[in-house]
């Protein structure tokens, strides 16, 4: 570790234990060389009361912000990303770029703290800039100092690179929202305006590389990245127009896993905060979740928050994002106030935590509020999940499970998943549960769909198949025909949706064993990658044109054709033939997963005989890695999100 990080470190841990005063002292101290121009910051506010609180308050939170300092890596990336944006039907890095950039680590580069680099005149700009549009906002009349300065006057938002961007951002969006809702006084219809502003921008999902926050005139030009860039936009958008706004995230979600954020609206009526969204003043009163299971949700802060301070400071070898001093926890006001007690084995009284299921590890997502050796409570979780107590595994950061995993059931009681001595009988067909999404990926440019055969490419003399129903019901829809000499094969679908196609496999036997060889006729941009139909993996995806309807694939030579199987695109969570499946359940805190049985799946079923009341993992050995475990209630299988 190198001197500045230590001096960092040194001086983050002294903001804890220092009175206000002092540590802005500490603060000034610790700029070294640039402590002048934080100086000169209080020194323009000195005559300004306000303003020189706010002033003082972004200096003492400035220790934790930095930005990279790189040799042109970033900006490299910055130009794909921004190729991206401006380019129709362009979607990856490899299309425009021979370097693989999935492999680059931007953590490693220097950092850039803005206490040593940040200017005066910067500070002193976005202070003066957020205060007016405190001013001339009337939702902002009875906006308190403390939300004021943590949800508007921020002047960054992670580790991008610094900028002065809230000019730039109200030259677009305040003059839109001053056309449209001049004078206005609710916050709600305000962030609705710039919210239908930003749906209009189309932002570019993208994942081809992991980089940095972005900086904020970057993103205002290229609407490309992750949802995490895609909310960073927004915020600037909003806090360049005095709307109070900040980040909200859950780090593992119980049913996948992953992780996900969103924006929240300070609204001015009630004081809570409101997802950004187009019937925001519809929710005012209602509740703001979704349909996404949370677990816990936390929100990202400017300041240092002290509430979890003794757990991060216990449990400082467990990587976790929740040893993050500039989170809060925001459960309450997703599902209320609860509180729970489970049974744990905890002999050395360590410092207790809470789990969601990944596979390989269980990740910490909470910090129990009490624990003995005997009982831990935890406070404000999700209802409808599964979770699981959990130690640190000596002094290594590694962790172990202290109990059963267990349900928090929306009635709020609690079921402990303890196997018992009984067997039942399991039919199991997915190893994740079926999400939303996948409603979508397989009705949407799908509906009404069907094959034709013909030995010729103007299709005059075809045999058609039947059409696909309104929604598929497996990632393997098979379209059966009485044997057909053919050399081409076409597909229609009907419709304005895109067509995405996961996979088209064309067979010679009605029992799809004999695959035939083939390859696309119908030509389509590079960009597109028609050849993704065909490429034998089934999560990779064709997505055609919108304006396509048809797609011609040529068989190798012509032959006879019993069936051709459409494939949705998906994420290759259903059993799959052939490949090779383990079940396991979780036994015990001391055996921890044991193993039910394996099979070769013969079909896109399986069936075991396993401990009832347990907590069940299907693993795909072949492939793949996406799993999440399962319990087995009113003779079915059930995932977290089907609780």
């Amino acid at each position: 570790m190198n001197l500045q990080k230590i001096s960092f470190l040194i001086t983050f841990l002294g903001l804890f234990s220092c009175r206000q005063n002092n540590s802005l002292e500490t603060v000034l101290d610790y700029a070294a060389d640039n402590r002048h121009a934080l100086e000169n910051v209080l020194a323009h506010y000195n005559e300004s009361p306000e303003k020189l609180s706010s002033a003082k308050f972004i200096i003492r939170n400035l220790p934790h912000w930095y930005s990279y300092s790189d040799k042109g890596e970033l900006d490299s990336i910055e130009n794909l990303l921004h190729q991206i944006a401006v380019t129709e039907n362009l979607w990856y890095f490899k299309d425009i770029t021979k370097r693989d950039w999935s492999s680059f680590n931007y953590t490693t580069l220097p950092r850039l703290y803005d206490c040593h680099t940040i200017t005066d005149s910067l500070l002193i700009k976005n202070i003066d800039d957020a205060w007016k549009q405190r001013n001339i906002r009337e939702w902002n009349v009875e906006l308190k100092d403390d939300d004021f300065n943590n949800f508007i006057l921020p002047h960054r938002i992670g580790d991008e690179k610094l900028s002065d961007w809230r000019h730039l951002y109200l030259s677009h969006y305040g003059i839109l929202l001053d056309s449209l809702y001049p004078k206005g006084n609710d916050v709600l219809k305000a962030a609705e305006i710039i919210y239908e502003e930003l749906e209009k921008e189309n932002f570019k999902y993208n994942i081809c590389a992991i980089w940095p926050h972005r900086k904020a005139t970057d993103l205002f030009l290229s609407h490309s990245g992750p949802c995490r860039d895609q909310c960073d936009h927004a915020v600037y958008a909003l806090r360049s127009v005095g709307i109070p706004c900040a980040v909200d995230t859950y780090f593992s979600s119980p049913e996948t896993a992953t992780s996900h954020q969103w924006v929240v609206v300070r609204d001015n009526i009630t004081g809570r905060f409101i997802p950004l969204s187009k019937n925001m003043v519809e929710r005012r009163d209602s509740s703001i979740n979704d349909w996404r299971k949370k677990g816990k949700v936390y929100r990202y802060m400017p300041s240092l928050q002290n509430e979890r301070k003794e757990s991060i400071v216990e449990t400082t070898r467990i990587k976790t994002p929740i040893r993050n001093y500039f989170i809060k926890d925001v459960t309450e006001e997703y599902f209320g106030q609860n509180s729970i007690m489970v049974s744990i084995d905890n002999p050395s009284e360590k410092r207790v935590m809470l789990g969601v299921f990944s596979p390989g590890e269980w990740r910490i997502i909470d910090y129990a509020s009490e624990y003995s050796e005997t009982e831990a409570v935890f406070k404000n979780i999700e209802p409808g999940s599964i979770y699981a107590p959990v130690l640190e595994k000596g002094e290594s950061g590694q962790t172990k499970l202290c109990g059963f995993p267990f349900i928090f059931e929306r009635d709020g009681s609690i079921t402990m998943l303890k196997p018992s001595p009984k067997t039942v009988k399991l039919t199991i067909n997915r190893k994740m549960p079926f999400m939303p999404w996948l409603y979508d990926w397989f009705s949407k440019g799908v509906s009404g769909g069907y094959f034709e055969l013909s030995n010729s490419l103007n299709f005059e003399k075809s045999v058609r198949g039947a059409s696909f129903p309104d929604t598929l019901d497996t990632n393997f829809h098979l379209s059966l025909f009485p044997p057909t000499y053919s050399k081409y094969v076409r597909l229609t679908v009907p419709g304005e949706d895109q067509i995405v196609i996961g996979q088209i496999e064309i067979y010679s036997d009605s029992t799809a064993k004999k695959k035939i060889n083939c390859s696309i006729f119908s030509k389509f941009d590079g960009y597109f990658h028609p050849e993704n139909a065909i490429d034998g993996d089934i999560l990779s995806f064709f997505a055609m044109p919108k304006e396509r309807r048809k797609l011609i694939l040529e068989l190798d030579s012509p032959q006879n054709v019993e069936a051709v199987a459409f494939i949705p695109r998906n994420n290759d969570n259903f059993v799959w033939p052939g490949d090779h499946y383990q079940l396991l359940y979780f036994d015990s805190v001391e055996k921890g997963w044991k193993e039910v049985d394996r099979a070769i799946a013969e079909n896109h079923s399986l069936t075991f005989d396993a401990p009832e009341n347990a907590l069940y993992w299907l693993r795909d050995l072949t492939k793949g890695h996406e799993e999440q475990p399962f319990i087995w209630r009113n003779g079915k299988q059930v995932f977290v999100h089907d609780l």
